[in-house]
């Protein structure tokens, strides 16, 4: 199964994507709760799908996490999570390759939808 980072602050959201992505069988998935924890974390762990909040406590923006991400792990699937899709902020994030939104309060069932994108888009790259 897929290696899995999630950066979300929100407990309750937290809680929602491990039991979703667990019964997925996806059990290498690790939450982080700031785009910092995020970035450290990506430097030395390699992961198949990062999905992220981009309103996430931390010293960097997310827009500039993702673009981090993009640096780090420029092959990894990225999927943002988000209660303000802002036009500009959405468009930003497709500029730097980011093809898949959830718009909170989001459908559990969006997400094997979009993490088995993400891993099939993957698989066929190789």
């Amino acid at each position: 199964m897929a290696v899995i980072l999630v950066i979300e602050d929100e407990s309750t959201c937290q809680f929602y994507l491990k039991n979703r992505l667990s019964k997925m069988g996806h059990e290498d998935v690790v939450f982080v709760e700031t785009g910092d924890e995020a970035v450290e974390i990506l430097k030395c762990k390699t992961f198949d799908v990062i999905l992220s909040d981009l309103m996430v406590p931390g010293s960097i923006s997310g827009i500039e996490m993702i673009e981090k991400f993009r640096e780090l792990a420029p092959d990894t699937g990225i999927a943002i999570i988000s209660g303000y899709p802002e036009e500009d902020v959405i468009v930003r994030c497709q500029q730097i390759g980011v093809r898949d939104f959830l718009t909170k309060p989001f459908e559990l069932g969006f997400v094997p939808d979009i993490v088995n994108k993400i891993i099939a888009k993957k698989n066929n790259d190789k």
